[in-house]
């Protein structure tokens, strides 16, 4: 999810659900505080821009969480993620019927370290998709 802050995300989650942050992360190399809040059968991601244009902004060409909050102000469901055990054959798939994976998802390490890449969303019916190896 894409918030335009942080702090008043997480004191809604708090309130309203009970539950705080389980890991939050300065990734200021990628223009990004994160924070990662555990539901009992959800993790969300909470994403707010910082600084100038995100760095990575070439991989997401027009995707990124900045141009997200510049087109809506109030926040919102940036992408979805799924957990994948088999990213590159994925990917494979995805090339070889015609799909476009934004970045090459080899040297693209997620806010836990593992490797991530995106599906552009003319591909998957107009939603952003993140796919991550666990």
């Amino acid at each position: 999810m894409a918030v335009p802050s942080l702090d008043k995300a997480l004191i809604f989650y708090k309130k309203i659900f009970g539950c705080e942050a389980d890991d939050t992360l300065s990734l200021p190399d990628d223009g990004l505080l994160i924070a990662f809040i555990q539901l009992e059968n959800l993790r969300i991601e909470l994403l707010q821009p910082v600084g100038g244009d995100s760095p990575i902004k070439g991989l997401l060409e027009g995707y990124t969480v900045n141009q997200y909050i510049k087109d809506n102000p109030s926040g919102g469901m940036h992408h979805v993620c799924y957990g994948v055990s088999n990213l590159f054959e994925i990917v494979q798939k995805i090339q070889n019927d015609g799909g476009r994976i934004l970045g090459d998802g080899r040297d693209w390490l997620g806010a836990d370290g593992n490797p991530i890449t995106f599906i552009d969303p003319e591909y998957t019916d107009g939603i952003l998709l993140e796919l991550k190896e666990k």
